[in-house]
């Protein structure tokens, strides 16, 4: 008989991540100082998929939902693994009513699916006392995340955000909070952009 049954591929995995990393804090001057920490990374995932057997070809209608006549599984198992470079690497300056840091960062991580996804990302913080009572802030953050194996249709992406705030400090232990955000996301498989902006106070 026809009937609707879970995705035949169900599939389930068991990442190990190992890392040996190493680094350094420097200080170029009395206001200026950097950082780095890099090294490798190995990751190894198992995976363990099974395919429901059907007498007819299961067709999807509505993720994760198929019609088709399941009769048995089949089940298969798979170990893959990925080595990379990773770093984190930052400059500081500091003065008594400033703190300024720009950072780069790589990152490699098993997704969802088990493929392994590097992502490089570059930020931008500040944070500025202007008064006793007022302070300017502003980050930033733009990420290029790309899949290192398997789909990379849902994976591959640009992302960033611009964040300018203010506060204002009404009292010792009371402070205003006003921020605007602007994100920005596009899949390199998709022609179009999401766009959002928002607007916080607190």
């Amino acid at each position: 008989s026809i009937s609707i049954i879970p995705d035949p591929r169900t599939r389930s995995l068991e990442s190990t991540t190992n890392s040996i990393q190493t680094g350094f804090d420097y200080a170029l001057t009395g206001t200026l100082s950097t950082s780095l920490i890099a090294g490798t990374h190995k990751t190894t995932t198992d995976s363990t998929i099974e395919t429901c057997t059907s007498s007819t070809t299961p067709t999807p209608i509505t993720v994760p939902y198929w019609v088709g006549t399941c009769n048995g599984t089949t089940t298969g198992t798979s170990t893959t693994h990925g080595r990379g470079f990773v770093y984190n690497a930052s400059l500081t300056k500091r003065t008594e009513t400033l703190q300024l840091t720009a950072g780069a960062k790589r990152s490699i991580d098993p997704s969802g699916s088990g493929a392994l996804v590097q992502m490089d990302t570059l930020n931008l913080n500040m944070d500025w006392s202007r008064t006793e009572r007022l302070r300017f802030l502003f980050s930033a953050r733009s990420d290029r995340i790309r899949a290192l194996e398997g789909d990379t249709l849902s994976v591959d992406r640009n992302q960033y955000f611009v964040e300018p705030g203010v506060q204002w400090r009404v009292s010792e232990n009371s402070r205003i909070n006003l921020a605007y955000r602007y994100n920005s996301l596009a899949f390199l498989s998709e022609t179009e952009v999401a766009h959002s902006n928002l607007v916080n106070l607190t």
